[in-house]
């Protein structure tokens, strides 16, 4: 095996132990196989019987072999994030390409006002999108992006950023001037904020529809809020058409036997086959163990349905095609007639209140004499209402009390679209009034209906899949106006909206047919996006007959918004368990068939990371000017997340008449959404529920606005909230008073704003109001190094490791280098003050030093001592790995000539958990190593690790022109 990386650590854990590649990047300790290799190859000795190899990879480099003993399974490869380096625009378009998990550096100021041409006048592509979101860190180090065109009015999730997954992060940096035009979820640094932002700040145009903001769109859950179980779609005969949500979610259920009704006009042969494809579009983890197309023929004009009635599982009813009794009169809760809209089995639905809890009156008639009554109903969840606990079937006593047929626990809730299902009523009257009433939690209904017809005879036929293909397919157009009903032909690879990294070993693409043929723990384990192609045999139906359909499935599946168990395959369930997630002694059983399955089977492994939900927007701003329709804010669209120490000072209108949010700050702040030590300035206009400071407020216990403040008259609007739910505690106060220290603290409390450390208020800055301190570029040591460069250094911005941070000491500075694409150090005595240094390439330079390579080129560095002929003991650090046998060389600039400095030393040492090379000299002031040449304090030394290329002499004078 050949590996891109040089630096393995190897495991002999189990492959249950170590199915989370977060493995140990430093010393492996107690590791029985662990060991550290660099630079040359290594084999790994068998390990013991029935044990899995794990291999951490890190640091791309030179290609070494690695080579494993026995037939073993590598079960764990995980790269630690790549570095990433932007200079241009070009570059920064390119993180797209390759680099969504790496940590990204601008290293400096670039001009992006090229982009308006780019992309036949689309402009920039927003890094990473609903499928492939950019989950790395973007340091921005203080620097400036302009003039940023992205026009893409018909597409969601628009901004330099696209979506931001969970633990993703963006820092330091300013949008200047951008102009962004999108549809849904737009803001100038991101459309979809799931990760967390800190010092980012812009200016510009920002123009679009829905959640619209001047740095953030949508600041909400990284997970995604889509959810339903696997999808089934059947030929019609001439096109494959939406059936059914099936399977069964956990926590809440434990078992995963699923029967769903298929209409027989959408299930036709195809090519002499019953063709059905299984698709997972949603943000779950299915679990699939068997699949069963049962068919039923039996004499014309009937159908064979189920029962949502608990413990009837695998109970079938025939039910006549015309119901003996159509329903006769419906009164619905809120008093509604709901007659015309559910007698027949159509279009039209139940009515949908703000309340997530409905009953219906029904009178079919007399059903006195029946000796048999099936209530039939078609109806689904609407997912757009939260759920309550109200299930019932309910009839009259001979006082007319309504009293139980069926209690909540033994009722199953109606799938995710609609299913024909019947409910045996027989022997449930109790009186001679057959009134019925009927409740669901979160639920619309299209149809009731009576039938009372005795049961038709037929001739079943259980078919398990002939094939069954997995493989990638994408996510379909889904239309939510009464169910989810999915458009199998207008599929993306992008799913609707942001989904969690759900990760582990999922089963391999091929043919499962095998694994769907019985109940028996061997799983199909499903990613998002993935289908199952799947044919059963067909064969013609008698003349003289009709074929039903049911069709069951053993799938359990769990929801990322579950917790951290939702978001990984592990554990594994299996049938018979009493919870989920189970504990001990509780397992999956690991019988040799089952393991043997798994190395089989589940070989496909998707990477991913646990989320933590803790997305947030910190210290940021925005002056941009934000146009929108609906829910549009000067500094974040839609929020349900932390913003914090922010401020926005641009306008902001919202025009749609009837349901605009437009706010200063926050266009809506929802669920528990929170806002604190925040302020706007900036007029606010819409045409309802618009504030100074909150467009619209949701109305949740948990949503918090604290500690904040609007400009009542830029804003020109009296209001905190645009509407009268609105708690918010964010107070008016007029230009003077938003411009005065006092307001601040004294309002608020002296801690509540923090004028040492964050806020300044000074004449010259931010037209008086409060600023971040940082946003006037700081370097309190003078030594050309801003302070924010070296405070995100290694080491907490200590990065030689000496007790002090290195922007508080004028002797010693800490830098990016950009040759080594890692941070260096220089270190002077401290008695000295470092006035300049910088990295620079060996190619840069008009002569090369032949012979030798720099693989942190040469630092330019000029340091004050104070007195003439003072001796300056230097110290140079580099992170990384640069290889060995170095010597330090000297570039003489006067005569372009290159000189060893034999009495260097080197040592490595081991600083926040990362390896650094050390080489320490001395150098006097006048002396040939100095190259002002003077006796007056000030030392100036280019110098740098030079590595001797092989053949090279390893002393010497001169060098060769680069050309």
């Amino acid at each position: 095996m050949n590996w891109d990386h040089y630096k393995i650590f190897v495991s002999d854990c189990s492959i249950y132990d170590c199915s989370t590649p977060d493995l140990p990047t430093d010393d492996p300790g107690e590791w029985d196989l662990g060991t550290l290799v660099t630079n040359g190859s290594y084999t790994i000795p068998n390990p013991a019987e029935g044990k899995y190899i794990a291999i951490y990879a890190a640091d791309d480099d030179n290609g070494d072999p690695v080579t494993i003993g026995g037939s073993y399974t590598i079960i764990a490869v995980k790269n630690t994030p790549a570095t990433y380096n932007v200079t241009d625009c070009e570059e920064l378009q390119a993180i797209s390409d390759g680099h969504l998990e790496d940590n990204v550096y601008l290293l400096n100021d670039i001009d992006c006002s090229e982009t308006f041409e780019w992309n036949a006048g689309a402009g920039f592509e927003p890094i990473g999108n609903n499928s492939d979101q950019f989950f790395g860190k973007f340091f921005g180090n203080g620097y400036t992006i302009s003039d940023l065109t992205i026009n893409r009015p018909g597409a969601d999730y628009i901004g330099l950023f696209g979506v931001l997954g969970d633990g993703g992060e963006l820092q330091n940096f300013t949008l200047d001037n951008v102009n962004i035009v999108g549809d849904d979820s737009v803001g100038a640094a991101v459309g979809y904020l799931g990760g967390t932002m800190n010092n980012v700040h812009s200016s510009g145009e920002i123009r679009g529809y829905y959640n619209i903001g001047g740095l953030v769109g949508e600041h909400a859950e990284p997970l995604g809020t889509g959810s339903s179980s696997v999808l089934l779609y059947t030929w019609d005969g001439s096109d494959y058409t939406y059936m059914h949500d099936v399977g069964r979610g956990m926590p809440r259920n434990v078992v995963g036997d699923d029967y769903v009704q298929v209409d027989s006009s959408k299930l036709q042969p195809k090519d002499r086959k019953y063709s059905l494809k299984m698709a997972q579009e949603y943000n779950e983890i299915p679990f699939y163990d068997e699949a069963k197309l049962i068919t039923f023929d039996h004499e014309p004009g009937y159908n064979i349905v189920t029962t949502p009635i608990r413990n009837n599982e695998g109970n079938f009813f025939s039910v006549a095609d015309n119901p003996s009794h159509p329903l006769q009169a419906c009164t619905d809760k809120y008093g509604n007639n709901c007659l015309d809209d559910l007698a027949s089995d159509d279009d039209k639905w139940s009515y949908k209140h703000d309340s997530n809890i409905n009953y219906w009156n029904l009178d079919f008639g007399d059903l006195s004499g029946a000796s048999r009554i099936m209530l039939i109903l078609r109806g689904a969840i609407d997912y757009t209402l939260d759920a309550d606990s109200l299930r019932l079937v309910q009839v009259k006593n001979s006082v007319g009390e309504w009293v139980n047929a069926y209690t909540s626990s033994q009722i199953s809730s109606l799938g995710g679209s609609p299913r024909l299902l019947a409910i045996d009523l027989t022997g449930k009257f109790v009186s001679d009034n057959y009134e019925v009433r009927i409740g669901y939690d979160r639920t619309r209904i299209n149809y009731f209906a009576v039938d009372t017809s005795a049961p038709v005879t037929y001739e079943m036929t259980e078919l398990h899949p002939e094939t069954a293909n997995l493989g990638f397919r994408g996510y379909s157009e889904v239309n939510r106006e009464y169910y989810w009903d999915h458009n199998y032909n207008n599929v993306s690879d992008q799913p609707l909206e942001p989904y969690a990294p759900q990760f582990g070993w999922f089963t391999k693409y091929g043919d499962v047919a095998q694994l769907l043929s019985s109940t028996n723990d061997q799983f199909v384990i499903m990613h998002q996006g993935d289908v199952i192609d799947m044919e059963f045999e067909y064969n013609p139906v008698e003349d003289g007959k009709e074929r039903s359909f049911i069709f069951y499935n053993w799938i359990i599946y769990k929801h990322a918004k579950s917790g951290s168990y939702g978001q990984t395959v592990e554990p594994l369930p299996f049938k018979g368990m009493s919870k989920y997630p189970y504990t001990s002694p509780e397992t999956y059983p690991f019988t040799p068939v089952n393991v043997s399955y798994l190395r089989e089977w589940n070989t496909r492994f998707i990477q991913g990371s646990f989320s933590n939900n803790s997305s947030t927007v910190l210290n940021s701003s925005s002056s941009a000017d934000v146009y929108g329709e609906e829910i549009v804010g000067g500094l974040v669209g839609y929020n349900e997340k932390l913003v914090d120490l922010s401020f926005a000072t641009g306008n902001v209108y919202a025009e749609d008449s009837s349901y605009s949010h437009a706010r200063g700050l926050v266009g809506f702040n929802d669920d528990d959404g929170t806002v604190s030590r925040s302020y706007a300035t900036g007029n606010v206009t819409g045409d309802s529920d618009f504030g100074g400071f909150a467009g619209y407020f949701g109305g949740y216990e948990d949503e918090v606005i604290e500690f904040s403040f609007w400009d009542i008259q830029t804003a020109d609007v009296t209001d905190a909230c645009g509407n009268t739910d609105c708690e918010s505690d964010a107070v008016a106060k007029n230009t003077t008073e938003m411009k005065a220290l006092a307001t601040f603290t004294t309002e608020l409390g002296a801690n509540s704003w923090d004028f040492e450390d964050i806020w300044a208020i000074n004449a010259a800055y931010n037209d008086s109001y409060p600023f971040f301190i940082w946003a006037i570029p700081q370097d309190s040591d003078n030594d050309g190094i801003l302070d924010q460069v070296e405070d995100d250094g290694p080491n907490s911005g200590d990065a030689n490791n000496d007790g002090t941070p290195d922007s508080e000491q004028e002797h010693v500075s800490s830098f990016y280098n950009e040759v080594s694409s890692a941070y260096s150090v220089l270190e002077a005595p401290n008695t000295c003050t470092i006035s300049s240094v910088t990295a620079q390439a060996e190619a840069s330079l008009s002569v090369s030093d032949s012979g030798y390579s720099y693989p942190a080129g040469l630092l330019n560095f000029t340091i004050d001592c104070g007195t003439p002929g003072f001796t300056a003991e230097i110290k140079i650090y580099h992170y990384g790995e640069l290889g060995s046998d170095f010597v330090l060389r000297k570039h003489n600039t006067n005569n372009n000539s290159f000189t060893t400095i034999s009495e260097a030393t080197f040592s490595q040492a081991t600083i926040d958990g990362q390896p650094v090379n050390v080489v320490t000299y001395s150098i006097t002031d006048g002396s040939s190593l100095d190259l002002d040449d003077e006796l007056n304090g000030i030392i100036v030394d280019p110098v740098g690790y030079g590595i001797s290329d092989l053949g090279a002499p390893v002393t010497g004078f001169g060098g060769r022109h680069n050309r």
